[in-house]
């Protein structure tokens, strides 16, 4: 065997271990490959360039990580819940605050304007998914996380002090959290989502198993300690949520590592959303369609989960069947556990399955409003549990692939710009949904 030849088996058996990956993209400067013809030399920059090959990130089951290698960020998801059982008390609160301010379930004009406060959420929401790029335009995503927990704590202390109370005072006392819990959720989950997108997607869908733990955690702990025995005010509840987002922001601010994203464009601000906009037709026609199924997604939780149901199970109890009856607060804390278990699995499943457009997942939250009118004329309200665990099902697929998608198939450097859009489609739905609450209320039990 000549040096020659030993030279090419050599390169041969270094390059062998990356697999079909490395001799499709190993290419000589001529062209050939190093499998190629008995006349090929030695390349001198062999082994840099194969060091370069197996240092790349993008190897078929190699995660992608912009922090330490193999790294997962478990913290990100004790950065997900506080503030998402921040979120979820503005929305699942929202009756006692109405009982706070003396507030009838009616279809009076105190109620519908009670209704278009709640949406204020949404609503700053919606105006602050792009309008962070812009306001904060100096700040990166991971900065731009913790202001918008301390929004949403200084939302959260408002909600807890004494102003909200029966007269003009405490509503605009309410006007101020709500719109505050909106700008905060505005700024957050586009910044978080894309702060943690370079750590990798096993930490990313263990952030996001966060978002229905905090939010139904909350609901059903709440709730809970709301009913007998405990009888906790709200207001303790909100006093708690505040300290423990406290807690999120020192583990944001130094145990997840602030790694930027390839960035499209050069221009910050107002100048850099323009650019992006310009540019649509390089994330756009990919994203419209999930985020549209985002939207309707968005309009059903709302709107009835838990949405118009808090305002029908209305009473000290809910009768369960003739001369069975349960504390309202311990039935809700009942259907928000369900609720949980729903959006949990549906987030789960949507790593561990096959991607797929979200559109298939919306049979289960269609069976879910089914399910929920046919307990309503059946007089059936347990089955509203099993309806609202099918709807956060749907829910929870239908997040987790539109996360996913965006990932792994929106260019890196509209990754901040795509995720806003996203959830400004999930915004309009909600406003949508919150502000028909009253018009369900009254088609639903006639007042």
């Amino acid at each position: 065997m000549g040096p020659e030849h030993r030279e090419r088996v050599s390169h041969r058996a270094a390059v062998r271990p990356c697999g079909r990956y490395c001799w499709a993209r190993w290419l000589r400067p001529d062209g050939l490959s190093l499998g190629g013809g008995s006349g090929m030399t030695r390349d001198l920059n062999l082994e840099e360039r194969l060091l370069a090959i197996l240092a790349a990130p993008d190897l078929p089951g190699r995660e992608k990580s912009g922090g330490k290698p193999g790294r997962v960020y478990w913290e990100s998801f004790f950065v997900a819940v506080p503030f998402y059982a921040a979120y979820a008390t503005l929305f699942g609160f929202q009756h006692n605050v109405k009982k706070r301010l003396g507030i009838q379930d009616d279809s009076s004009e105190a109620s519908l304007a009670f209704g278009f406060v709640i949406s204020l959420q949404y609503i700053f929401n919606l105006i602050f998914r792009f309008m962070h790029g812009v306001v904060f335009a100096p700040l990166d995503s991971k900065s731009r996380v913790c202001v918008a927990l301390s929004f949403m704590i200084l939302s959260m202390l408002l909600l807890a002090s004494p102003i909200v109370e029966e007269d003009e005072g405490g509503l605009r006392g309410v006007i101020l959290a709500y719109a505050l819990g909106g700008m905060a959720t505005g700024i957050f989950e586009p910044n978080f989502l894309s702060c943690i997108t370079p750590l990798g997607s096993s930490t990313k869908s263990l952030a996001i198993l966060g978002i229905p733990i905090g939010i139904s955690g909350l609901l059903i702990g709440g709730f809970f300690s709301m009913g007998p025995p405990l009888d906790v005010p709200a207001t303790g509840v909100y006093s708690f949520v505040a300290c423990f987002l406290t807690v999120a922001m020192g583990i944001m601010a130094f145990a997840i590592p602030g790694v930027p994203i390839q960035e499209g464009s050069a221009h910050k601000g107002l100048r850099r959303l323009v650019s992006d906009l310009r540019q649509f037709r390089a994330w756009l026609p990919q994203l419209w369609s999930y985020a549209f199924v985002f939207l309707l997604d968005m309009l059903v939780l709302s709107s009835v989960s838990p949405g118009v149901w808090l305002y029908i199970y209305d009473e000290a109890t809910v009768m369960i069947r003739p001369q069975v009856s349960l504390a309202t607060d311990s039935f809700l804390a009942i259907f928000n556990t369900f609720n949980m278990f729903g959006s949990v699995t549906g987030r789960w499943l949507s790593y561990h399955t096959s991607l797929r457009h979200p559109i298939v997942y919306t049979i289960f939250t269609g069976t879910g409003v089914l399910l929920m009118i046919s307990s309503r004329y059946l007089q059936a309200p347990l089955l509203q549990c099993l309806a609202t665990y099918f709807v956060m099902l749907g829910d929870g697929l239908i997040y987790g692939s539109v996360s996913r998608h965006i990932d792994e198939n929106i260019p890196k450097e509209f990754n901040l710009t795509g995720i806003s859009y996203w959830c400004v489609n999930g915004d309009i739905g909600a406003i949508i949904g919150t502000n028909s609450i009253s018009t369900l209320r009254s088609y639903m039990i006639g007042n």
